[in-house]
């Protein structure tokens, strides 16, 4: 399910608000094993999980501590 066709299932999506949503939107795939955003880096993007699972984890001491899921 895309994000616009999710969206369509809770409001009514205009088609001045699908088309801005179009502009300001992107789609990306990241693959398995990979980081979507950097240790060192502030996230300034909203992601919205189309297919596959997120995780959350900070290091402790070298150790990978998983704080959540997506």
């Amino acid at each position: 399910m895309t994000f616009l066709s999710h969206l369509s299932s809770i409001i009514t999506v205009s088609k001045k608000l699908e088309t801005e949503l179009n502009v300001i939107t992107k789609q990306i795939t990241v693959s398995k094993n990979k980081s979507l955003i950097d240790f060192d880096s502030r996230c300034s993007d909203m992601y919205f999980v189309e297919k596959g699972l997120l995780r959350g984890y900070y290091l402790d001491d070298g150790k990978e501590i998983t704080n959540w899921f997506a």
